[in-house]
């Protein structure tokens, strides 16, 4: 374990305080700053739940469950179990893009959130649009790194927290709230849509 540590937090220095330059230091508090996107996100949400006469809205509770609850287990339970304090606090000579907060840092919840609504994506809309959400959950987790206010372990384990999370749901959904016959899933299409005959 204590290897790992090391690895950890020799990572870590790299990622906050070496691979840097302007642009990132720019652009990382921007992506990590839950408050500027918020609008956006619900706006999105709300699109799903509401929208298309409902076709999409399993996927808007899909998300708010894997949400929620990745954002319980990780905040709620592990931070406090563990409670490992942030890089930002104890690491004397680690970067700090923005205010370092007193909270926990294993795991990280901005990983394991965005996380959990990239694996609901993924599964139920398929890669072409889980890509996406995925490149912007990897992004979100490395921002966290490289403003110093969490380990690389912690944005793992938050990132693997989350997909194990949306997983149980979307299984779950499957195993008990089966799509009615004659439904699909967002990506899948119809044979005569693809040129097949009916």
């Amino acid at each position: 374990m204590e290897t790992i540590l090391a690895a950890d937090r020799a990572l870590f220095h790299l990622l906050n305080g070496v691979w840097t330059c302007g642009f990132l230091d720019g652009t990382m508090p921007v992506i990590t700053d839950a408050k500027i996107w918020l609008p956006f996100i619900l706006v999105a949400w709300l699109w799903l739940l509401l929208g298309a006469a409902g076709k999409y809205r399993p996927v808007a509770l899909m998300l708010l469950l894997s949400i929620a609850a990745s954002d319980q287990l990780s905040s709620g339970l592990v931070k406090k179990v563990v409670g490992r304090k942030r890089p930002c606090c104890v690491e004397t000579d680690a970067r700090k893009l923005v205010p370092c907060k007193r909270s926990k840092s294993f795991p990280s919840s901005h990983a394991s959130n965005t996380a959990a609504a990239a694996a609901v994506i993924w599964l139920e809309a398929g890669p072409a649009v889980g890509v996406c959400m995925a490149a912007l959950s990897f992004a979100v987790g490395y921002s966290r790194i490289y403003i110093g206010v969490h380990y690389p372990f912690d944005v793992l384990v938050g990132w693997l927290l989350g997909m194990g999370v949306a997983w149980l749901v979307v299984r779950v959904r499957r195993r008990f709230w089966p799509a009615p016959p004659g439904s699909r899933t967002l990506h899948e299409r119809p044979e005569n849509d693809c040129g097949g005959s009916a």
